[in-house]
């Protein structure tokens, strides 16, 4: 930020463009490069990680400097870290977790790549990790519930709702159901 007077600040959007994408290819996280590091042969990878994806395109998205190469490969490397059961990992092969999960999601939805990704897997996971006798959503598989996963999960279900209706697919919820008060 400058400011070139004493009542106003000016973002330095081109400057703020140039360390995103200068640094965007190595924002992945430090037990993303161990994971590397100790299970696979290859080397780490020169994309971000989901929740390094959401932060760079929500600031990207908020200053108005997305352009397609800043995030190139982006939706692709999200896209390798869905796995089997649906939800997203931290990297190709890891567990689905709540978290990466939101943020993967998340920054497609930004970058309007939320077709990368098999949706209706999506759904069935995140609608599988809510426990029938808390009410609330575990992070992952065989977890206890919890209120900061429930958050994420949660949220992860009108990402899905507007990305699955964009594809012609029936709504998950009536808009109005979706924010309607619960009786008690």
């Amino acid at each position: 930020m400058v400011m070139p007077s004493p009542n106003r600040l000016i973002l330095q959007r081109e400057k703020h463009f140039h360390y995103l994408k200068r640094g965007l290819r190595q924002l992945t996280d430090a037990y993303e490069q161990y994971f590397y590091l100790i299970f696979s042969a290859a080397p780490a990878p020169k994309y971000p990680g989901g929740k390094s994806a959401y932060c760079a395109a929500s600031v990207a998205s908020l200053t108005n400097i997305i352009t397609p190469d800043l995030f190139e490969g982006t939706a692709e490397w999200i896209a390798r870290c869905q796995n089997w059961e649906g939800g997203i990992g931290g990297v190709p092969g890891m567990e689905a977790h709540g978290g990466y999960t939101f943020c993967g999601l998340a920054a497609l939805v930004i970058l309007k790549k939320e077709r990368s990704l098999n949706l209706k897997s999506l759904l069935q996971w995140v609608t599988s990790r809510q426990m029938r006798f808390e009410g609330g959503f575990q992070g992952r598989c065989n977890k206890l519930v919890d209120g900061c996963y429930s958050f994420w999960q949660a949220g992860l279900l009108p990402l899905l709702h507007r990305a699955l209706h964009a594809q012609g697919e029936p709504a998950l919820l009536e808009p109005a159901e979706m924010i309607s008060p619960v009786s008690s």
